[in-house]
């Protein structure tokens, strides 16, 4: 498994078969039978990538919509961020083996936090900008648990269902 940051905890529950957790502004990718778990996706995004044939998957947990918010952040802690991110995440999925005309999207969270949505509405410009990078490079999004105004804990499960949880509300499997 590749990470941008690895501890030998999580190295360790990848062994025991528990799910790898990627914090926020994080990224994992590895082959199947891999699982990934995120949590506290309120404004920022979950984006799970994977190509089924290859089985290469990756979760990326996004902060902000665009780099051009900060540069110099962007070449340090590219994962922050929704274009640089997917980017760097589907450069480390193809390394091993994923074929980008195979690869699918889904994702979760960009909720409007405190009940309605700020001037600044991170949650909806994370949505729009994870959206236009896939469709620029030509990635599907083919589920997607967006918008309101919660926040989600997501997982990727070993067949590539999204499972999306929120306190007192059923999952949502996808």
């Amino acid at each position: 498994m590749r990470r941008s940051s690895e501890s030998p905890r999580e190295q360790r529950s990848q062994r025991r078969g528990a799910p790898v957790v990627v914090g926020s502004s994080d990224c994992g990718v590895a082959r199947l039978p891999a699982t990934f778990i995120t949590h506290g996706l309120g404004s920022c995004i979950g984006l799970c990538l994977y190509d089924a044939e290859a089985g290469v998957r990756g979760l990326l947990h996004i902060l902000l919509p665009s780099s051009r918010i900060d540069t110099a952040k962007a070449v340090k802690s590219p994962f922050t961020f929704a274009d640089t991110g997917i980017r760097r995440m589907l450069a480390d999925m193809e390394r091993l083996g994923a074929r980008r005309g195979h690869i699918v999207a889904k994702m979760a969270g960009g909720a409007a936090m405190m009940g309605c949505p700020t001037i600044f509405d991170v949650g909806r410009r994370n949505v729009a900008s994870v959206r236009q990078t896939l469709r620029e490079l030509g990635v599907r999004v083919v589920a997607a648990e967006v918008g309101g105004s919660i926040s989600r804990t997501m997982t990727l499960d070993a067949n590539n269902t999204m499972i999306v949880r929120t306190p007192g509300r059923s999952e949502v499997r996808r």
